[in-house]
């Protein structure tokens, strides 16, 4: 779709400046509408910018290669593709995520710019593609760029700055919410991809250490996200090989490591593999299905479709996880007679909550 936007500029020389770009989003009508409800209510500007703050300092910190990751992982199970993920920094220092997959779309964008809401709230609950996770970029940025095929998206504090002054509105003591506005821009992939992620570190962030966190948890990664088959981070790819063994057990082989998964209705359960027999993981966290801060002591890690928080750091007050726990005995009986006396969870304190529920009803 081509729309014709007046250059403010230049109407108000009394010229005749007439841009036209390609917003194939409506970017434009999205821009309007969101300046127009901070118009008429400051308090929501200031909502909106305290929520972003929040977002990024509380539930979403440190949390950029995982949220990026599951962003991956959902576009490549949508478009029923093989998951890759490349990360690298450019000349200038820029940070570019890309991957392949479902392309951005119009639901996306509206995902993106909403703060609040998720694309995916009708589809797998659980990983979704640019829900309000994707604030973790804000950690790192302040000019965000997407590119996909098809079209793209600008977030720029700047260019936010500009729109609320140009507006004589009042910027928040906490900063303009950069990523409630988007421009649209053609720019793009990077060539065998389908979505791209650039990220311009603000002076006080370094590119490398992000791209190094990637490196450190390829690993977690590939076993959380099981639609993801490879990461590549500045050249150094972390490939993840599944053999499926019969109908609930795989063996997923990471570089010089393998690990045996035993899949039930409500979980994956995941121990590592030393001279071909299963042993015990050390003590972990519940992923669901990426780390959360929810500690378990089970001898084996487990990934699993339980509600979480919106920052997917805790369970749901009040959930249950019986069915998770029932499917702990079969996944035990599945193992060698020798091994499976290891895998008996240990009498002792539980490390939490959930930690607590899921060895009671282990035991039972």
């Amino acid at each position: 779709a081509r729309r014709r936007f007046q250059c403010r500029r230049c109407c108000a020389a009394g010229g005749f400046g007439i841009a036209e770009l390609i917003d194939p989003f409506g970017t434009g009508s999205l821009r309007e509408s969101i300046l127009a409800s901070w118009g008429s209510s400051p308090t929501r500007l200031r909502e909106d910018s305290a929520s972003e703050v929040d977002l990024v300092r509380g539930g979403y910190r440190d949390r950029l290669s995982t949220e990026l990751a599951q962003n991956a992982a959902d576009a490549a199970q949508r478009a029923g593709v093989p998951g890759r993920l490349s990360v690298w920094t450019d000349e200038a220092g820029a940070l570019h995520v890309a991957n392949t997959g479902a392309a951005l779309d119009v639901s996306g964008v509206h995902a993106l710019t909403a703060l609040r809401a998720s694309a995916k709230a009708t589809a797998d609950p659980g990983v979704g593609q640019f829900g309000v996770g994707f604030t973790a970029v804000r950690s790192a940025s302040d000019e965000i760029e997407v590119r996909s095929r098809g079209g793209g998206v600008i977030f720029s504090a700047e260019r936010t700055l500009t729109a609320l002054r140009e507006r004589d509105m009042t910027v928040p003591e906490s900063g303009v919410p950069v990523l409630r506005l988007a421009w649209p821009t053609s720019t793009p992939p990077a060539a065998g991809f389908d979505t791209e992620i650039v990220l311009t570190p603000r002076p006080d962030v370094q590119a490398e250490s992000f791209a190094g966190g990637f490196l450190d948890e390829a690993v977690d990664l590939l076993l959380e996200l099981d639609a993801l088959d490879s990461i590549e981070i500045d050249g150094v790819v972390v490939d993840c090989v599944r053999t499926e063994l019969d109908d609930a057990r795989v063996e997923i082989a990471i570089g010089s490591r393998t690990w045996l998964q035993y899949t039930t209705s409500a979980a994956r359960w995941i121990v590592p593999m030393v001279d071909g027999l299963p042993v015990p993981a050390a003590p972990d966290v519940l992923r669901a299905p990426t780390r959360s801060d929810e500690l378990l002591s089970l001898p084996a890690l487990v990934v699993a479709d339980v509600p979480m928080q919106p920052d997917r750091r805790r369970v749901l007050p009040g959930v249950s996880v019986a069915e998770v726990a029932h499917g702990y005995p079969d996944f035990v009986a599945s193992l060698p007679a020798s091994a499976r006396v290891s895998f008996v969870p240990e009498v002792g304190f539980a490390r939490s909550a959930i930690d607590g529920a899921l060895r009671e009803l282990i035991f039972r």
